[in-house]
């Protein structure tokens, strides 16, 4: 499921994270979604060293990272990735083994 904006688009989910979290413009933000290869939905989303996809990952080897086991697509592949982040300190940390 995509999320869709009155009059915005993805990046500014990005932005709003940001701002409702007062961090600073440029602050990393991990982002995840599906359609990371061009010209997919989500291929600008998730051109940041942040960006996790669940499917189809871009050329790129410095984004759009395809980081969940062999076999995990979708709802569980982003399961493995949400099950793996913890706060510590006021910030976010993921761990993928």
């Amino acid at each position: 499921m995509d999320v869709i904006l009155g009059g915005g688009g993805k990046m500014a989910v990005v932005e709003a994270v940001r701002a409702c979290t007062h961090a600073t413009s440029g602050a990393p933000v991990l982002r995840v979604g599906d359609k990371g290869r061009w010209p997919g939905n989500d291929s600008e989303l998730l051109d940041d060293p942040f960006g996790l996809s669940v499917d189809e990952v871009s050329a790129s080897t410095e984004s759009c990272w395809g980081l969940s086991p062999r076999g995990y697509l979708g709802v569980q592949a982003t399961l493995y990735y949400l099950d793996r982040i913890g706060w510590q300190h006021d910030a976010g940390t993921i761990q993928l083994e």
